[in-house]
């Protein structure tokens, strides 16, 4: 397969994950600065190779920073789910108060291996207080250089396959993850968490993580907890969209630019690009005006064939950006990343 020079990735490896509870914000790990250096190239030409290091830079310096912001975790049907009862206070228990809201918090960087993700899961007891408090931690490698497993676009635009896990009959859970640029600064990340269920033990999104974040700073491996979801209002019960808004908005898109990857190549999208809606899986519409769509189909060969889309209307309404992607026992087919003026 050709080597890919334009918004994709490149070095193979799998991408690993520690999280770490606590209830306290004493215990945290230090995170080293990385500074930003482009992929390998292997057998690419010059030229390639150069149009690659620069989308990586601009990619790199899209997305690297510390973001600050708040993070639902919805069902499969876009239903908010509360959050864990052992991360509620006892006082809030007590009243019968139901928190459905994290504020959340990600340390972002980039190096010659990938893009590092850590994000922390905060639950404040009184304000933005955040001393002693609840919190959850998330680190792992995200986006890295292997173009069958992820692709992104130099505007912040990311989607990542769930990986060999798919094949694996051992694997009983996985995840898959899209970064949507939505304004300057400001960003959607959407995390599906697909579980093998039922006696044909069939992958299925067992819940969906939405996380809108606002950039706070350069990155500087945040080791403090203070802050205020970046000033975000909580959003777990506000309206959700519906998904007659969606069919009707990518029934009347005007333009399209972005880029999709197949057959190993990828190349800018047409004007008049926009997802097949009859072919679109059932779509569940969420808050914050994202929607997503997944389905799943296992040949007699045991390829697992999985189509998924993660998308948001912005608060103009006039743009919706997509991230789409189609893969094969893990490894991308095809994929999409583009922004649809309505």
């Amino acid at each position: 397969m050709d080597r890919i020079c334009l918004s994709s990735a490149h070095r193979s490896g799998s991408s690993s994950t520690t999280t770490t509870t606590t209830s306290s914000a004493t215990n945290r790990r230090g995170i080293s600065r990385s500074h930003h250096t482009g992929p390998a190239c292997h057998a690419v030409a010059a030229d390639d190779c150069d149009a690659q290091s620069l989308s990586w830079e601009t990619f790199a310096e899209q997305v690297s920073g510390e973001w600050d912001g708040v993070s639902v975790t919805f069902d499969p049907e876009g239903c908010a789910r509360e959050l864990p009862e052992y991360y509620v206070p006892q006082a809030y228990r007590d009243w019968d108060v139901q928190l459905y809201d994290w504020q959340c918090q990600c340390s972002m960087t980039c190096d010659e291996e990938g893009v590092l993700c850590v994000t922390r899961k905060l639950m404040p007891t009184v304000g933005c207080e955040a001393d002693a408090i609840a919190f959850t931690e998330e680190a792992r490698r995200d986006f890295g250089f292997d173009c069958k497993n992820c692709v992104f676009e130099e505007r912040g635009l990311a989607t990542r396959s769930p990986g060999d896990a798919i094949a694996d009959e051992k694997s009983f859970d996985c995840k898959a993850e899209h970064i949507l640029t939505i304004g300057q600064g400001e960003r959607i990340r959407m995390v599906h968490l697909l579980k093998r269920m039922g006696p044909e033990r069939e992958w299925r999104v067992q819940r969906v993580e939405v996380y809108v974040e606002k950039r706070d700073g350069p990155y500087t491996g945040r080791r403090e907890l203070a802050g205020c979801g970046g000033g975000m209002d909580p959003f777990a019960k506000s309206d959700a969209l519906s998904s007659d808004s969606v069919m009707t908005a990518l029934g009347s898109v005007r333009g399209a630019t972005g880029i999709q990857y197949a057959d190993g190549r990828i190349e800018s999208v047409a004007d008049d690009w926009q997802p097949a809606v009859g072919d679109l899986p059932d779509i569940v519409g969420l808050r914050k005006n994202c929607w997503t769509a997944f389905s799943c189909h296992t040949s007699s060969e045991s390829t697992v064939s999985i189509h998924l889309y993660a998308g948001v209307i912005c608060d103009d309404g006039n743009t919706m950006t997509v991230s789409y992607q189609h893969s094969e026992n893990g490894s991308l087919v095809n994929a999409s990343l583009v922004s649809l003026s309505l």
